[in-house]
């Protein structure tokens, strides 16, 4: 089991002291516009002075002065889509400048209901040939997708495995969420992140783990919500714990919850 951590270019040399063989990087909706190269050479030398493989989070959202919005790559508003792949590519450029391995990205597909899903999987189809980078990890949704502002809205697609075969050849594999596949249905279902793992396979490149409850609770620390984390137990790929507040007091929830996984072994 390779754990990591994430971090923000703010605190990433406090991140840096957990010793993990991995780190996340999470971008913030201003950050590729206004402090590239300052992300660029703080990641850059924690990479080379620790050892550090990176991997890039894209951002969840771009900022246009005034409002913010999902980078959404399955959006049916083209000017919107064509945003998602503009950020999306200055993530995979940050990519190209630390040497990260691969950028974990939403699909999008997120509306304020549910909506027949054929149209947003083809809108995704069409950004990922136009990016067309075999780094890129899609990332499985939760069926409730809480918005920045509160609000409750739906994700439609790449909830189930079987979306992500119609990418395979598009992207380098899957990031597989344990808290959203467990949050894929109301009640919550452990046998859904088995089936999600079983399914997914080798296709499964890198892994987010945290806890959850039940509806929309997501980014609980690990051990308590109602995941089952032993599903974790022989996975060879890189995880990193995404628990709420976990970079608050010098990383202390991220500490708490390495810990926990490391006693998984």
């Amino acid at each position: 089991m390779k754990l990591g951590v994430k971090a923000h270019w703010k605190d990433a040399d406090i991140m840096a002291r957990f010793g993990t063989e991995l780190m996340e990087i999470h971008l913030e909706p201003r950050d590729l516009v206004e402090h590239m190269e300052k992300i660029v050479g703080i990641f850059s030398t924690i990479s080379d002075e620790h050892g550090i493989e990176l991997i890039v989070h894209n951002q969840e959202y771009w900022f246009d002065g005034k409002d913010y919005h999902l980078v959404d790559l399955a959006s049916l508003d083209e000017t919107k889509r064509q945003k998602a792949i503009e950020y999306t590519n200055k993530a995979l450029d940050l990519a190209d400048r630390v040497g990260a391995m691969y950028l974990v990205v939403h699909p999008g597909g997120i509306f304020p209901y549910k909506v027949d899903n054929e149209k947003p999987l083809a809108r995704l189809k069409e950004s990922l040939k136009d990016i067309h980078d075999d780094r890129i990890l899609l990332e499985n949704m939760p069926w409730i997708y809480i918005m920045r502002t509160g609000e409750i809205w739906r994700s439609n697609i790449c909830i189930e495995p079987v979306d992500f075969f119609e990418f395979s050849d598009l992207v380098g594999g899957v990031t597989l969420d344990i808290c959203h596949a467990f949050l894929a249905t109301k009640e919550g279902d452990n046998d859904h992140v088995l089936a999600m793992k079983k399914t997914l396979g080798k296709m499964i490149k890198h892994v987010h783990a945290s806890d959850a409850r039940p509806p929309h609770h997501e980014g609980l620390q690990i051990g308590e919500g109602l995941v089952n984390f032993e599903v974790l137990k022989d996975f060879q790929v890189g995880i990193i714990p995404e628990i709420i507040d976990g970079h608050k007091n010098e990383g202390e929830g991220f500490g708490i919850a390495l810990e926990r996984l490391k006693n998984l072994k």
